[in-house]
């Protein structure tokens, strides 16, 4: 590679990275209902007709449960907290067990009701044991504030109306025009997760001798973002390490590794910066696109590197070798995603657009940035490469056993067919969340499952 070509590549990718460099913070994960439902949508379009017909407000729910049964203690350490959530700004109004009215026992008719002349269970000469046994028989109040075995109760926390939130939703091509759109849904991220921080001090700071679950759809919209980049961080790294070990086992030469791993994670910073100065907001379903380019990039790299290693021949009559077949794979790639992007449901467009703009980063990265690298080494004449001398016996025994090995396939398929008959669409959002995390409630009582899939 002459002087001159080195230059002006070099001067490319040092002017790509620091242009990308101030974009990187507006990179975003976006886990709010707009990321997960086209705004054209027939049916979204009816819900929200609806929803401004019959406003209701947003809530989080917290579900305490008890050792036993409930008894005072637990209720008043239910009082003690809706007294703390009562004092946050955000929180328009609570409810729980101690407000449920008793309706059966005292034979309260609905014009107690509407003068507020009721008995509660912290207000009443009645035992607990028969006011628990009514509500957990009502329609009311059965798997709502109270589940079946009277050992879980609820806390609802209604919040205030967000008038920045629903400004935004109102007036988004506006503010999009203006260039305030992801600014104002940053600030509304933080307050909103402000918010689940003060509730789970809250929590932390109560007794001790009860578990605490909270959910509701704000908290699982905070909490998917940390489990997006959590994941992104985790299956990065693994990935990472793992192709390290394999570019090593391949190559033998740190040299050769780090010309391939600097420019498929030179490829994947300048997604993450082009996806920021677009604007292009990342889902909880196109999260790991990161990971998969990364991938991909690798392996058109190793594919380049390996030919200019085994042949004779310079870095450019490599690369314009290499160029065609490359292009034709990234073509069949880029295919395959394309037919997401005409599909009807948001995050997977989102995806499909997001794997199409990487590829031909990787693409061009491939036929850049590797140039440029392995322009300032040296090639030995002796090439290494991993010899897996155990591969010749496949053919052989391939050869040798080709009918049982035509049947297996032919059973395989068959197999594969029945299996394709009985897949289906899981769409149930709360499924898609390990047992353990902290909304996941199913495990605990119908109550918790009621209250955190609706």
């Amino acid at each position: 590679m002459s002087k001159k070509l080195q230059i002006i590549l070099l001067f490319f990718l040092i002017a790509s990275l620091i242009f990308t460099s101030f974009y990187i913070r507006d990179f975003r994960i976006d886990a709010s209902s707009d990321s997960l439902v086209s705004q054209n949508d027939e049916d979204f379009k009816y819900f929200s007709y609806y929803q401004n017909l019959f406003p209701t407000k947003n809530s989080l729910i917290i579900a305490i449960k008890g050792n036993d049964k409930i008894d005072n203690l637990l209720l008043t350490e239910i009082e003690k907290i809706s007294k703390k959530l009562s004092a946050l700004p955000e929180v328009y109004s609570v409810f729980n067990i101690n407000k449920a009215p008793i309706l059966l026992l005292n034979k309260t008719n609905l014009l107690d009701l509407a003068n507020n002349n009721y008995e509660t269970i912290i207000d009443t000469n009645l035992a607990i044991k028969d006011v628990l046994n009514e509500f957990a028989k009502s329609p009311i109040y059965s798997d709502q504030i109270i589940n079946k075995n009277k050992n879980i109760t609820s806390i609802v926390i209604f919040l205030n109306e967000n008038n920045k939130a629903l400004d935004l939703k109102e007036n988004k091509n506006l503010y999009l025009s203006q260039g305030k759109y992801y600014s104002i849904k940053t600030e509304i991220d933080k307050e909103r997760n402000e918010l689940i921080k003060k509730i789970r001090n809250i929590i932390t700071n109560s007794n001790k001798d009860f578990t605490y679950y909270l959910g509701g759809v704000e908290m699982i919209s905070s909490d998917v973002i940390s489990y997006v980049k959590n994941d992104i961080l985790t299956f990065s790294l693994i990935v990472l390490l793992i192709i390290i070990l394999i570019l090593f086992l391949i190559f033998r030469r740190v040299k050769w590794v780090f010309a391939i791993l600097f420019t498929s994670i030179s490829a994947v910073y300048l997604s993450i910066g082009l996806a920021g100065f677009i604007n292009f907001e990342i889902t909880a379903v196109s999260a790991n696109f990161l990971s998969l380019m990364f991938v991909l990039s690798i392996s058109m790299n190793v594919h380049i590197m390996n030919n200019y290693l085994q042949r004779d021949i310079k870095i450019i009559e490599n690369f314009r070798m290499m160029f065609w077949p490359c292009f034709y794979t990234f073509l069949t790639t880029i295919v395959a995603f394309v037919s997401l992007v005409i599909s009807d449901i948001k995050p997977v467009i989102d995806f499909g657009i997001i794997m199409i703009i990487a590829l031909l980063i990787v693409l061009i990265s491939s036929f850049v940035i590797l140039p440029l690298i392995v322009s300032f080494f040296s090639k030995e004449e002796k090439s290494y490469s991993l010899n897996l001398s155990f591969l010749k016996s496949f053919y052989p025994f391939a050869y040798k056993n080709s009918k049982y090995i035509l049947g297996l396939n032919i059973l395989i398929f068959f197999i594969s067919l029945y299996g394709i008959t009985n897949l289906n669409v899981e769409n149930s959002f709360v499924k898609y969340f390990k047992k353990k995390d902290c909304f996941f409630c199913k495990i605990i009582s119908p109550l918790s499952y009621s209250l955190f899939t609706k």
